[in-house]
Order: C-alpha cells, then structure tokens, then sequence
C-alpha cells in the first residue's frame, strides 16, 4: 500500500514545503568590535512573517589572521527573537519596483571568551522548520585594540 502512496505521488524522496513565498534572505550584514563586544547590523528580506529568530554564531581566535580553507567551529550561539527591541520589521519597495518585507537587526554582544579577532556569521531561522535557514558568509573580524 505504501509503495502504490509513493508511485501515485509522482515525486520521490521526503516531501517539502514550497519555498520562494515562505523563504526570506540576508541583503546585507557588517560588523565592527567596540570595547570587547560585538556591534553587528543586518537586512533581510523576504517573507519576515515566517521568520523566527536570528541566531550568532561566533569562533574566536587568538591570531589575526584564520586559516582559509579550515572548518567554522563555532563556540558561542546566542538567539534573538523576532519579538526582540533588536528586530524592526516594515514594507519596502525593491529594486524590481516590487513591495516587499523588509528586516534590519542590530545586536550588540558580548562573548563570553574574549579574543582578538573572531569569525561569525548569522543565521535567519524559519518559523516552519522543513525549510533552510538563511545564512550569512562566514566573516572575519579582528578588533585594532589587540
């Protein structure tokens, strides 16, 4: 019975949602090291309504300069909600003549192993879970106090 379910559906392999309309991506980010915390500010943009939470991912490091090539391991994860005085939320028009939803994030963080330079990116977490986060690139960041 299971195999006559699978052949009638027509697709193989585990079902997904759609995505394009509930999908949301990042536009921008930047970074800069003030006092040992970290000032970060990003864009989205997409359907905001299925976004959840951002999250920070980070890797410190002691030298100035990281091993291209090497794996992100990051050692820090820190959440914000949505709901969070961090997130503002509202219509833009896009370079299509477009009117779409639009998300700036600005988070100031401090991580709990300090170091002279980090690696972190952001990941945009969907409110449906079948669907991929959106992620930033990998960038690196070194503080000019160190």
């Amino acid at each position: 019975f299971l195999i006559a379910m699978l052949v009638a559906c027509g697709k193989s392999g585990v079902p997904q949602p759609p995505g394009g309309v509930q999908e949301f991506h990042w536009t921008w980010t930047r970074a800069e090291i003030t006092n040992g915390c970290l000032s970060i500010q990003g864009g989205m943009e997409g359907n905001m309504d299925n976004f959840y939470e951002a999250v920070l991912e980070l890797q410190p490091s002691d030298m100035d300069d990281f091993c291209v090539g090497c794996p992100f391991l990051p050692v820090e994860r820190e959440s914000f909600s949505r709901h969070s005085t961090e997130f503002k939320v509202e219509q833009i028009v896009n370079d299509r003549g477009e009117t779409v939803q639009s998300a700036t994030v600005n988070i100031f963080y401090c991580p709990e192993h300090k170091a002279p330079s980090y690696q972190w990116r952001l990941l945009g977490v969907n409110v449906n879970q079948l669907m991929p986060h959106a992620l930033t690139p990998i960038q690196y960041l070194s503080s000019p106090l160190f």
